[in-house]
C-alpha cells in the first residue's frame, strides 16, 4: 500500500471499503496500538456497527477518553479484514481530503512501515521471509 505525507508532515494512506461507497484518509499513528480509531460521522458513513459498549481509553499526553466499539470490513493490503473501530465523541472539521481515522499498530502488524518524509512517501508492505 502506497500513501503520502501530508503538508502538515503526518503520514497518511487511502483505506478502501467495500463496495460501492469511497474509502477513507487515514493518519497512521505508531503511538496508537488499537487497529483504527474515527469519529461517530466517519465510522457510520464508512457503514461500520457501532455497538453501544463502551470502553475508557488512554489518549496523548496520559489522559482519558471514554470510546465506543464498532466493527467493520476494510480493503488492507488487497484482502478484507474485518477490523475493529475505536469511535469517539468528537466531530473533527469536515475538510475535503483531511485525514477522518487513526491506523494503529495493530493494523500495521505484521507490515513493514516505510516513510521517507524528505520524498514525502509512505509505503506499507509485507513482511519479506
Amino acid at each position: 500500500m502506497l500513501g503520502s505525507v501530508d503538508a502538515r508532515g503526518r503520514p497518511c494512506l487511502r483505506v478502501d471499503l467495500l463496495g460501492a461507497r469511497a474509502g477513507f484518509l487515514a493518519v497512521l499513528d505508531t503511538g496508537f496500538n488499537g487497529e483504527l480509531m474515527m469519529s461517530g460521522a466517519a465510522a457510520a458513513k464508512c457503514g461500520f456497527s457501532i455497538s453501544s459498549v463502551q470502553t475508557r481509553v488512554e489518549v496523548a499526553a496520559g489522559s482519558t477518553a471514554v470510546v465506543n466499539e464498532a466493527r467493520g470490513t476494510v480493503v488492507w493490503m488487497g484482502v478484507q479484514r474485518h477490523v475493529e473501530v475505536l469511535v469517539h465523541r468528537q466531530q473533527p472539521p469536515v475538510i475535503a481530503d483531511e485525514p477522518v481515522a487513526l491506523i494503529g499498530t495493530r493494523l500495521l502488524t505484521p507490515h513493514r512501515l516505510t516513510i521517507d518524509f524528505d520524498a514525502g512517501t509512505v509505503e506499507v508492505a509485507e513482511q519479506e521471509s
